[in-house]
């Protein structure tokens, strides 16, 4: 880098895109709860996938973007596709036939709890310190708290587990897809693309036989607003509860890293020196 040039901050320019994201996927959960209206659950799933497949393989022709991907690579985007698309598409849309859309999309918050505990088994390197692990016990406390189960009956069990185990299938894609795509040179777009291709597989086999924190703030005021769906005191003092015990989590993740990185510079400025 030449003297005279200086770097500038980013600013806000990724704002908009987050913004978008939010409502999107808050949006998904009242969208669904119209579907199922006409539409069985694994419909719902595979139209999903299928439109996203369409809408991604049609920007990619455009660009003229080839995928160039190992063996072993097709095998980890099909894995990617079931634990991001497939499955939690499949469980959201049939836990939403039990649950509202307001404490689907509370519980989708839990997504980076499961993500700490994936984590922590299959990348030991990266367990959470103390406060990570009390954020996680906060963060399942609020679970409980989320669904009422001091009152029997007060939710579906059935959908509960539904979306906790949609929840625990993000969780584990994203380490997945961290886990073996950080280091590869995979062109954008692709991987998203070849994900949804194998989920629309899959969820097709089944029909011919889904900037985490606020994303449930949309959910539940379309649920409550445009729905007229009820929500109970104990509903969003759980889902507070939870993100206080995902901010806890991440914190500590993020120190982690930190410390991790610091580690990484002062063994290289070592080998350069020596």
């Amino acid at each position: 880098m030449s003297p005279g040039r200086t770097l500038h901050p980013p600013g806000r320019s990724w704002l908009p895109a987050f913004v978008v994201m939010t409502l999107l996927w808050g949006f998904s959960f009242y969208f669904i709860a119209l579907s199922l209206r006409s539409f069985a659950p694994a419909q719902v799933a595979f139209g999903r996938v299928l439109v996203g497949a369409l809408l991604l393989l049609a920007v990619l022709a455009v660009r003229r973007v080839r995928p160039q991907l190992s063996r072993r690579q097709w095998l980890d985007v099909a894995v990617v596709g079931v634990a991001l698309c497939a499955a939690p598409f499949l469980l959201n849309s049939t836990a939403q036939i039990y649950v509202t859309s307001v404490l689907a999309g509370l519980l989708n918050a839990t997504m980076p709890l499961f993500t700490a505990v994936f984590i922590a088994i299959l990348i030991p390197r990266e367990r959470s310190d103390l406060r990570g692990v009390v954020g996680l016990l906060i963060g399942f406390i609020g679970i409980a708290v989320l669904l009422g189960v001091w009152q029997v009956g007060s939710s579906s069990v059935l959908g509960a587990g539904l979306i906790l185990g949609a929840t625990a299938c993000y969780g584990f894609g994203t380490m997945y897809t961290r886990l073996r795509f950080s280091h590869t040179h995979v062109a954008p777009l692709v991987l998203p693309a070849l994900q949804l291709v194998c989920a629309t597989v899959v969820v097709g086999a089944t029909v011919a036989a889904s900037s985490t924190y606020l994303i449930p703030l949309v959910s539940t005021t379309l649920g409550v607003l445009a729905l007229h769906e009820s929500l109970a005191w104990y509903e969003p003092v759980g889902g507070a509860i939870i993100l206080l015990g995902v901010a806890l989590t991440q914190r500590a993740a993020t120190r982690q890293a930190r410390f991790e990185a610091s580690v990484d510079v002062e063994r290289a400025l070592a080998i350069w020196g020596g």
